[in-house]
């Protein structure tokens, strides 16, 4: 038997390193919301670097503050390949 099947629980810290890890790494910004969309829990710095601002600007300030889409409109809409993808 596998170790997984025998002891989840014991690959739990683990797989948890890896996903941080990837998150944080990954190219591709993202950000992560709560459930109801109205916080902003997580952002990797692929993200923070695509608009230019700071980690603890993009999880702390009101969105409207952050003039997001107006100053970097051209810079989105060229990385827009088709719908549901984009190039950045």
């Amino acid at each position: 038997m596998n170790k997984l099947a025998t002891q989840p629980h014991s690959l739990f810290p683990q797989s948890l390193e890896l996903l941080e890890s990837v998150f944080d790494t990954i190219p591709t910004g993202i950000v992560v919301y709560s459930e109801d969309g109205d916080i902003r829990t997580h952002v990797n710095q692929a993200f923070c670097d695509f608009i230019g601002y700071s980690r603890n600007e993009v999880l702390t300030e009101n969105y409207g503050n952050l003039s997001l889409w107006s100053s970097n409109r051209s810079r989105v809409t060229a990385s827009i390949s088709f719908p549901g993808t984009s190039r950045v």
